[in-house]
């Protein structure tokens, strides 16, 4: 594994992702490749792992805007790593 893509919308899961992402590419020798995105489409880029987070908003937000992360799931060709945000009240 020579490199890691991790999109990021500096949302409360980016640091974790980061942090994860960065004990993953020491482990495996890899490069990290950071994308700030809003609407992901991170299958375009070339890697071998996707690294990034799963925000959890809700069935009723799934509903009606829908799901970045589902997105890249579906359409990946290269494996995923989702980290998930921290629970909110």
């Amino acid at each position: 594994m020579k490199r890691i893509l991790v999109p990021i919308d500096f949302s409360d899961v980016t640091p974790p992702v980061i942090n994860l992402a960065r004990q993953l590419a020491k482990a495996l020798d890899a490069e990290i490749h950071l994308i700030h995105v809003k609407e992901l489409t991170p299958t375009a880029f070339a890697a071998d792992l996707i690294v990034m987070g799963r925000h959890g908003h809700g069935a009723m937000y799934h509903l009606l805007v829908g799901s970045a992360t589902e997105g890249v799931l579906k359409h990946a060709t290269r494996p995923v790593l989702l980290v998930s945000g921290s629970k909110r009240s």
